[in-house]
């Protein structure tokens, strides 16, 4: 990708998205709840998205991301951890080192982030400490994937997410969790039951 000296910076980029795109078509909710979807019919609309996927593909299916996506996943990915490099900070000694990465993600203690053009899952790396995962994220993405959460009780990718974890929140004083979770977990934690519990109102 060219450089451009003139072009908006990953994270303004992001803050200027949040304000405008997120801002208006919540206030647009407001004005008009009918145009509200149903769990039953966004989940329609998903699985119909679906039929388009991969199904030999591990990892969930997905219509296809612009460049600018691309442009900002990259971004935030930098530095996370494969499956193998994981195994490593956790001390496995497993002979198949995905292996811990895909349990631990599948039984809801990982965060792991599908990467599409490496069909491979990556793990943002503020989740261990002291070579064990973290016991708050089990319950953040608990309540990030539950049915008062982003993700809604329905499958995701990772990124929707990851999404929560870094973008600034009203709640931390403008930080983001992910900057939080190595030095103060149970802050973010505190934060999350607040605004899932109050409301999408609480992250502005």
């Amino acid at each position: 990708m060219p450089n451009n000296e003139n072009a908006p910076s990953i994270p303004h980029a992001v803050e200027q998205w949040l304000h405008t795109e997120v801002a208006a078509a919540y206030d647009e909710l407001k004005t008009d709840p009918s145009i509200i979807l149903t769990a039953d019919e966004l989940r329609a609309s998903l699985l119909a998205d679906a039929e388009t996927g991969d199904p030999h593909l591990e990892g969930p299916p997905s219509t296809p991301d612009s460049e600018a996506v691309r442009d900002l996943r990259a971004e935030l990915a930098r530095g996370w951890l494969d499956s193998a490099t994981l195994a490593t900070h956790l001390h496995s000694q497993a002979k198949n080192k995905s292996q811990l990465a895909s349990r631990y993600r599948k039984q809801g203690r990982l965060l792991g982030v599908w990467d599409r053009p490496r069909k491979r899952y990556l793990y943002p790396p503020w989740q261990i400490k002291n070579g064990q995962p973290l016991h708050q994220v089990k319950d953040l993405l608990a309540l990030i994937r539950g049915a008062h959460g982003i993700a809604g009780d329905w499958d995701t990718s990772g990124w929707e997410e990851a999404g929560w974890f870094y973008a600034p929140l009203r709640l931390l004083e403008g930080k983001r969790p992910a900057d939080l979770m190595a030095s103060d977990a149970d802050r973010v934690l505190d934060a999350a039951r607040r605004e899932f519990q109050d409301g999408p109102d609480a992250r502005w």
